[in-house]
This record gives structure tokens, C-alpha cells and sequence, in this order.
């Protein structure tokens, strides 16, 4: 849904709900589009207050984030940041 393309990429969320709405793709594409948020290049990811990602499913990956090659991830201090999220 939302791709970081390299290092220098930085996304903040806040005050908003994402949605993924128990979203599903074939096996051949679950790559490229299975997480809510991919950062495979590194990259900074900031959730701040109010910022939910819940209802996604993911065929393989991160079904909330991916995040690889050093992405930095921050969250503020929430109990229901991620919700209902699974890989099946």
C-alpha cells in the first residue's frame, strides 16, 4: 500500500487508521503488495500518536511492515498501535 523506495525515504503517520480490510492477493504478486507499509531499502518509519494499522493479511511477508536493510521504525508509546494483523 505505501512503499519507501531507499534510505533516504522517511514516512511519519499520525492521527489516522489504515485499513488493509483483510486485503488478499494471489501468491505470485503477495511480494510486492502484501504489508500495509514496505521499506525493504532502509528508510525511517515514525508512528506517532493515533497512527493504526490493523486488518491486513499478508501472503508472506510483514503484514503491518516490512521493513529490511536497516529501516529505522518508531513508535510512540501506544498499546493498540497494530491491530488484527496475520500471515496466513
Amino acid at each position: 500500500m505505501i512503499e519507501l523506495k531507499d534510505a533516504s525515504a522517511s514516512l511519519t503517520l499520525q492521527n489516522v487508521v489504515i485499513d488493509g480490510a483483510q486485503y488478499s492477493v494471489a501468491a505470485e504478486n503477495a511480494a510486492e503488495t502484501d504489508s500495509i507499509i514496505k521499506a525493504a531499502n532502509g528508510g525511517t518509519i515514525e508512528l506517532k500518536s493515533g497512527a493504526i494499522l490493523e486488518n491486513n493479511k499478508a501472503a508472506q511477508f510483514g503484514s503491518g511492515i516490512l521493513a529490511n536493510n536497516g529501516v529505522k521504525i518508531t513508535m510512540e508509546k501506544e498499546l493498540e498501535r497494530l491491530r488484527n494483523l496475520r500471515r496466513d
